[in-house]
């Protein structure tokens, strides 16, 4: 995970718009997520690992849940966005 920092390096000066962006990417130091899968995505019977910057963060079964299922169809307001598991990760 990264954090994207971006600076304007060219412009279009008739019309004030920007034709170029340098970006500077920094390694994401803390946060919290939330990872959506789903069995189309992996074998939720087999053991997932998750690495955040090259640390393991998370390792361990995902169960499927109704209010997955729920809330992914709430949030992304998409039938063909539905997951039935989800991992929260704080790194």
């Amino acid at each position: 995970m990264k954090y994207v920092e971006k600076k304007v390096s060219d412009w279009y000066t008739s019309f004030h718009l920007v034709l170029l962006y340098d970006k500077v990417y920094e390694p994401a130091k803390g946060g919290k997520l939330r990872i959506y899968l789903s069995p189309e995505l992996l074998d939720l019977s087999k053991p997932v690992r998750v690495l955040v910057n090259g640390q393991q963060v998370y390792s361990g079964m995902v169960k499927a849940d109704w209010s997955h299922l729920v809330e992914s169809c709430s949030r992304f307001f998409d039938p063909e966005r539905l997951f039935p598991a989800a991992i929260d990760i704080a790194y």
